[in-house]
């Protein structure tokens, strides 16, 4: 791409950059109704998957700007969560104290989008506890059984033991209406471990003359060796 092409690119950022922010004000504070809601309702399946959709909408959108920090945190926040709705967690007042300290640093990372001075080492320790003891709650349901072999009895991958994976994405016509970035999961991926290889497929992409450039047709597969769990 030509330095015009990324002036354009970084303009546009900046440009959109207030609205996603606007918009993820909006999810954490759905966030934290909807944990207040489950304080009482702690087995509401609605209120889990519409909890769920916000932590997903802010971590999808924060890819699309690149925000690596939003990205990461609140993945760790979106596993956990993907397990309360699998019936894997249960929700409970500790854990629930623990969430809404997380989304309190998810704020903290929204706000701060675009000023790195102010994620200090204190900030960074405070994260770095969060993320210690989020994935505490999400190892304990998923034990491995025989950790020398790689994954346990059931296939699960044992943490800190590398596998690998075969990974395969087809995305939705309106992937880009919803302003997802195919790239930007590829990316993230590639963060988790090292990529052997990646093939985009373009069989579905339909004649130029009947292109709707906002449709996306697209897939990849990708070959990758990370420590990462299936969940992660």
């Amino acid at each position: 791409m030509s330095a015009v092409g990324h002036d354009a690119d970084r303009d546009f950022i900046a440009a959109a950059l207030p609205a996603f922010i606007s918009e993820a004000v909006e999810q954490t504070e759905a966030i934290e109704n909807l944990l207040l809601e489950l304080e009482q309702q702690p087995d509401n399946r609605e209120l889990l998957d519409s909890l769920f959709r916000c932590a997903h909408t802010v971590k999808g959108s924060a890819g699309i700007f690149g925000l690596d920090k939003v990205v990461a945190f609140t993945h760790h926040v979106e596993t956990l969560l993907d397990q309360m709705r699998d019936g894997l967690i249960v929700l409970d007042p500790q854990l629930n104290t623990l969430l809404l300290q997380c989304n309190d640093q998810i704020k903290f990372l929204v706000a701060t989008a675009s000023d790195d001075a102010a994620d200090t080492p204190e900030q960074l320790d405070a994260r770095a506890d969060l993320v210690t003891r989020l994935r505490a709650v999400s190892e304990v349901s998923s034990q491995p059984v025989n950790p020398s072999a790689g994954v346990s009895a059931a296939g699960v991958p044992v943490a800190g033991v590398m596998t690998r994976w075969t990974i395969l994405a087809r995305f939705g016509l309106e992937t880009f209406r919803n302003g997802m970035d195919p790239l930007s999961i590829a990316r993230y991926l590639g963060g988790m471990g090292r990529v052997l290889s990646v093939r985009c497929s373009t069989d579905a992409v339909p004649p130029l003359a009947k292109l709707d450039p906002e449709a996306c047709h697209l897939s990849f597969a990708m070959e990758m060796e990370s420590t990462a769990g299936r969940d992660e």
